[in-house]
């Protein structure tokens, strides 16, 4: 075979694989596209549900968030589950649990973020404790 037949098979390769990637690209702006328009009209309906007025102009196509890096507050922590229990007794559990104790209720913290608390204390007006409380925290 001569070099001018190798050299054009070559370019086809190479013309074939240009049009495979342009497809790609054009498949996946027209993705983005319709993910931002279906994301934009869901946020308008969700503001509409609550009698706020919201323009699709005003809804950015692109948002850079700031990257977070959390931080446990044991103190904060100590501080909700007297709040919510009363007096407590505090353990520290390995692993990144801190269990708080009374003597029926417990509030438990883990490393994940997740909190459980079992209440078993008398409070006037649950709803007006638990606005308090959220509130407070």
């Amino acid at each position: 075979m001569n070099t001018v037949k190798l050299k054009n098979i070559v370019i086809a390769i190479l013309a074939l694989l240009n049009a495979c990637l342009l497809f790609l690209l054009l498949f996946r702006t027209s993705t983005t596209k319709q993910d931002y328009e279906r994301t934009a009209a869901q946020l308008v309906t969700l503001y509409e549900s609550g009698d706020i007025r919201l323009s699709l102009d005003t809804i950015p196509r692109s948002v850079s968030l700031p990257e977070v890096q959390p931080q446990r507050d044991t103190d904060a922590e100590r501080r909700f589950a007297e709040a919510l229990l009363g007096e407590t007794l505090s353990i520290d559990a390995s692993g990144g649990i801190y269990r708080y104790e009374t003597d029926n209720s417990s509030c438990v913290f883990r490393g994940s973020g997740s909190v459980e608390a079992l209440l078993s204390r008398p409070v006037e007006s649950p709803a007006a404790f638990c606005r308090e409380l959220g509130e407070r925290f």
